[in-house]
């Protein structure tokens, strides 16, 4: 997960959690059926309610941030990018409306 790729504009609309927010750039990872069928339903599932076919994944951070570990830490992470929804264990998390 070293390479990054430049986005589309499809994908700085649909994706912002997702992509470095200095160069737009990102790292995607491919999820097959064959090799994880069932964070691959989540993924098709997600996309037949969206239409997007894509979400972020674990290895969650800011830049110069570490990996996200805690609670506290996905709190800090939501108040300062994009994300608005995350799932942790059996526990959806979102960001107030403002």
């Amino acid at each position: 997960m070293i390479t990054a790729y430049d986005t589309t504009e499809k994908g700085k609309k649909e994706l912002k959690a997702a992509i470095h927010r200095k160069d737009y750039t990102m790292r995607p990872n491919v999820v097959k059926k064959e090799h994880n069928d069932e964070y691959h339903k989540i993924i098709r599932e997600y996309e037949k309610l969206t239409g997007i076919g894509g979400i972020l994944n674990t290895s969650l951070n800011i830049h110069g941030y570490p990996l996200i570990g805690f609670i506290k830490e996905l709190v800090f992470t939501m108040d300062n990018s994009y994300l608005d929804i995350a799932q942790c264990g059996n526990y959806i998390i979102k960001k107030k409306s403002k």
